[in-house]
């Protein structure tokens, strides 16, 4: 069984322990900080940021020039003072107190924010790796020097103590505290953002309305295209308009076209006129038309909740023309369940379920297996309409025409009931 007493120790035991020649004796300073690189699985200590006196410049000192030691630690010896440099930490490298000690992190494992209150190290002979942050009420306590009387005063009342709290590192995000690039903030972030991705879009939903203004801002700006589209889809309006009001414009193109149009055109709407403007000029002709079109129908229409990424294939195509057609958009259109059927004029035919296609012979015409008794919607209806249909029928997605019959757009299931929930709870019972 590993020694815990020889093997592991705390940031905590490390800062503010005198650093000395290890020659002379003579005192150079104290540690302020560790410099850990950051490689898998946990980050190794790489060297040490010594403060010399109340107003010295801090130095560091590579690990390599520390002699090794046993703990309990009393203090750091270094065999060679000239390798003492005032370089700042490489790109690979983290500050971790300044990075992470008493502040907030995102737990992967449980998507939720936490403060760190001490770092938990791992010693095997002169290697220390960085393997958990310390996020219970021990490590507050230990910071402050009452855990030791704590736990004695625990023990004698209830024989018992505060249980620690750890967190892996593997399982833990930084968060940023600035919106300026050049700052430390985001250079810290940008060393695990990649960390940040793995989560599921509601997660970090859940997350950004935890946090502050200008944390919510750095964590956006960090995310991938893909996951800041998601990420946006999920969030209220006026959660989303600072978020996009304050992100690079390069990037905005890029998110727009992943998002699902109704809810990029219902983002849009919500913005100044300036930005809006801004935005729809840096969109491609075809995007922008999209937007402009979706942005125009009024808000309780059935229009203005339809989205325009759907399916469509003519009468004549077959259903290997359709299989093809839905593996070439299933990793980018949500109603792929159905297939609909249009003449030259985009007047709706008929409809095709995802079921009878893959029931079909390959060279089988969609026009034989359509269902051209299609239950649809007018653009300019109400959208309770459109609900009271999905109720009915138990549709996946309902079309959506003009007065001439011309398809514009599909409402899909989820869209339908996002618009109905508010109205049950404000029918339900205080």
């Amino acid at each position: 069984m590993i020694d815990i007493d020889k093997h592991f120790l705390y940031i905590s035991d490390l800062i503010g322990k005198s650093v000395v020649n290890a020659g002379s004796g003579k005192g150079i300073g104290r540690v302020s900080d560790i410099i850990v690189t950051n490689k898998a699985p946990y980050p190794e200590i790489s060297s040490v940021l010594v403060k010399p006196g109340l107003f010295g410049k801090p130095v560091l000192a590579p690990w390599d020039s520390i002699e090794p030691f046993e703990l309990p630690l009393r203090r750091l010896k270094i065999r060679d003072a000239a390798q003492l440099s005032d370089r700042g930490p490489a790109e690979n490298e983290i500050a971790v107190c300044d990075t992470f000690m008493d502040k907030q992190i995102l737990d992967l494992d449980g998507a939720k924010v936490i403060r760190v209150n001490d770092l938990h190290l791992l010693k095997e002979n002169h290697k220390i790796w960085l393997v958990h942050m310390d996020v219970g009420m021990r490590g507050f306590l230990r910071r402050l020097g009452w855990l030791k009387i704590i736990d004695t005063v625990t023990n004698w009342l209830v024989s018992m103590r505060i249980q620690p709290r750890f967190l892996s590192w593997k399982h833990v995000q930084a968060l940023p505290t600035t919106t300026q690039p050049d700052q430390s903030g985001q250079l810290k972030l940008k060393v695990v953002h990649q960390k940040l991705n793995t989560l599921h879009p509601a997660d970090l939903s859940e997350i950004l309305k935890d946090l502050s203004y200008y944390e919510r801002i750095a964590l956006f700006r960090s995310l991938d295209i893909v996951s800041a589209a998601e990420t946006l889809e999920q969030l209220t309006p006026d959660s989303q308009k600072p978020l996009i009001e304050c992100i690079d414009k390069a990037k905005i193109p890029g998110i727009i076209a992943k998002m699902s149009p109704d809810k990029a055109a219902d983002m849009l709407a919500i913005l100044s006129q300036r930005r809006r403007t801004e935005i729809l000029k840096a969109l491609p002709d075809d995007l922008r038309e999209e937007m402009t079109r979706l942005s125009s129908h009024p808000e309780q229409t059935a229009g203005a909740i339809m989205t325009t990424d759907f399916i469509t294939q003519p009468p004549t195509a077959t259903v290997q023309q359709a299989l093809d057609i839905i593996k070439q958009a299933a990793g980018t259109t949500e109603a792929i369940y159905y297939i609909y059927i249009v003449n030259p004029e985009n007047v709706l035919q008929g409809v095709v379920t995802l079921r009878r296609i893959m029931q079909a012979a390959p060279e089988t015409a969609l026009s034989e297996i359509m269902n051209s008794k299609v239950k649809k919607i007018s653009e300019n209806a109400h959208k309770d309409n459109a609900i009271k249909l999905f109720i009915k029928y138990k549709f996946g997605s309902a079309p959506v025409v003009d007065s001439h019959g011309k398809l514009k757009g599909v409402i899909l299931f989820k869209d339908a009931m996002t618009e109905l929930l508010p109205q049950m709870e404000i029918r339900l019972p205080r």
